[in-house]
């Protein structure tokens, strides 16, 4: 028997719902993840490739963070494209308003704010922040500002994108479950 309607698929989310939902686990991933950052201050790493190792894991683990989140709300796989487009889309451009603020902060040479700026990036968005700040110290660019605008673009891209694609694997795995065994 084919999946027919919501029930049997699971909640299919609006878009609000998908939008808070990569919100509320941003947020509490970040604030989760900051022993991390103590640790990369104060721990001695002698190789750059440990820190974008952990860096990277950081980013990485916005996939299973997304499946978990999908599976404990029990969502339902996207539909149509515009769902994952909205899915995706949303969130990238909440985080690049946010590099656009920052960048702004650093131009109007306004030092408290920036590092008020500063200070929230890394508090409410630490994977993203640690990942700009050491492509920015290990990657030559050529200026300040285009360095953290370039990796900022990606920094709010990758997050959206990785929680999108695991809670629609996640969404598809367990619909795909269900079916197999409602169909034995």
């Amino acid at each position: 028997m084919p999946l027919n309607n919501e029930s049997e698929r699971g909640k299919a989310p609006t878009v609000a719902q998908r939008f808070a939902g990569f919100a509320e686990c941003h947020i509490l991933y970040s604030l989760i993840s900051c022993p991390v950052l103590f640790a990369l201050c104060w721990i001695p790493i002698d190789s750059p490739f440990i820190t974008v190792g952990v860096v990277v894991l950081l980013l990485l683990l916005y996939f299973p963070l997304g499946k978990l989140k999908a599976s404990f709300s029990s969502w339902a796989a996207p539909r149509v494209l515009q769902e994952k487009v909205l899915a995706v889309l949303l969130p990238t451009i909440v985080a690049w308003i946010w590099v656009l603020v920052v960048l702004v902060s650093v131009m109007s040479e306004m030092s408290d704010l920036f590092m008020v700026v500063f200070a929230g990036s890394f508090l409410f968005a630490l994977p993203s922040s640690l990942f700009v700040v050491t492509l920015f110290a290990l990657l030559p660019s050529a200026s300040f500002t285009m360095g953290i605008g370039v990796w900022g673009l990606v920094a709010g891209f990758l997050p959206p994108l990785l929680f999108a694609l695991g809670s629609f694997v996640q969404s598809e795995k367990r619909e795909k479950g269900r079916e197999w065994l409602e169909n034995g």
